[in-house]
């Protein structure tokens, strides 16, 4: 067995074939081939094969991050669609603070009371010129000739103030209901009766 030292000139990518020639006395005696010799580039690894393979496959790089996008955003949507069409848990029906705190904080509808009393706490007349009769003892101007008086008031002990006042002929005053009439319709009687 023998060894020969031979240095391969050629580019990464080439093949390289020997024979060896056995001479005797400048004869040849035996003739024998040594396998192919391929040369390759020197074998990149680990963050060098990385940016190597990313300089050179950019078009596939780019499909799998796309890909990667893709498969998330769809896992996204089905969890959020999953969620929106399942029937509110146990827990989503006791924690209603923020139902209730924005209830409160809308505007109610309270009834206007400015229309039932002045400021000074007097009733204010009734709409369609509904004049109160003066109070009992008052001194009142004669009517004129030919004109119909009104029988003078008689002592009477009141009325009857545990049924509700009856409804003025001209009907209820604007904005009041019957409920309201039946409520403070004396008092808006007895206010009459003292102007």
């Amino acid at each position: 067995s023998g060894s020969l030292e031979v240095v391969a000139n050629a580019q990464a990518g080439q093949t390289l074939e020997y024979r060896v020639v056995v001479l005797v006395d400048g004869v040849e005696m035996d003739r024998h081939t040594v396998d192919s010799l391929f040369i390759k580039e020197e074998t990149v690894r680990d963050g060098a094969a990385l940016s190597q393979q990313l300089s050179t496959d950019v078009f596939s790089v780019t499909l799998f991050i796309i890909a990667l996008v893709s498969v998330s955003f769809g896992m996204y949507a089905l969890v959020m669609r999953r969620r929106m069409l399942a029937p509110p848990t146990e827990e989503d029906l006791a924690d209603q603070t923020d139902v209730v705190a924005e209830q409160m904080d809308d505007a109610k509808d309270v009834p206007a009371l400015d229309q039932h009393t002045t400021s000074g706490g007097e009733v204010p007349p009734p709409p369609g010129g509904l004049v109160p009769p003066p109070p009992m003892g008052a001194t009142v101007p004669p009517p004129p000739p030919g004109a119909k008086v009104p029988p003078p008031p008689t002592a009477a002990t009141g009325p009857d103030r545990s049924v509700p006042p009856p409804v003025p002929p001209t009907g209820l005053p604007e904005g009041w209901s019957q409920e309201q009439w039946n409520s403070y319709g004396w008092k808006y009687i007895d206010a009459l009766a003292k102007k």
